[in-house]
């Protein structure tokens, strides 16, 4: 009974090394706040062969994890992988952008945001209530110093009469105070 109980318990500690080795294969990228204090890791993963996906980290000093969001998915298609992410110049927010890791919705481009103040990480169309729509080549969304962000949203599925063939217009949300306004063009001062 011992010898079996010895033997499951190593069938398991492999099993689970090489679950996690596999979920994690590359060791991802490590973007900075301006200030220094903080670091945003984005850590690609893949699952069953799937397409990548991505699971963002929120690190402080002495490398502390202070918060995490997990978007891969057990069949590695219904995920969502991060394409672009930045730091706001006050360093008060992460903000990344998403494709869905199967190819569904390309038109639409998840965009989330980490809040230094309350340690979480939001979809930003919660607080715009707006799609952000994926605008390859060209940036999803672009920060406005010191705390805002600007992305663009189609005009047509909201009645909106906005710019180029399809009315999309820009959507510039205050990250801290969570204002939101709706603009014919890029803001002046957003940074690419």
């Amino acid at each position: 009974m011992q010898k079996l109980l010895t033997v499951l318990l190593v069938l398991q500690i492999l099993v689970f090394g090489s679950y996690r080795s596999a979920r994690a294969e590359a060791p991802g990228q490590v973007i900075a706040s301006p200030d220094g204090a903080l670091r945003a890791l984005i850590i690609p993963l893949h699952n069953n062969g799937g397409f990548e996906e991505s699971r963002v980290e929120i690190h402080g000093t002495g490398d502390k994890l202070l918060c995490t969001k997990d978007d891969s998915s057990n069949e590695g298609e219904h995920g969502l992988k991060v394409e672009k992410g930045r730091w706001t110049p006050d360093s008060r927010f992460f903000v990344y952008n998403t494709t869905s890791s199967g190819g569904h919705q390309a038109w639409h481009s998840p965009t989330f945001f980490y809040s230094r103040a309350n340690n979480r990480i939001r979809n930003l169309e919660e607080v715009s209530h707006r799609v952000v729509l994926d605008q390859t080549p060209d940036p999803t969304f672009k920060i406005v110093p010191p705390h805002s962000v600007a992305t663009v949203s189609p005009g047509a599925l909201y009645g909106v009469k906005g710019f180029g063939k399809d009315n999309d217009f820009v959507v510039l949300v205050n990250l801290e105070t969570g204002a939101v306004s709706q603009q014919t063009k890029w803001p002046d001062k957003a940074l690419p």
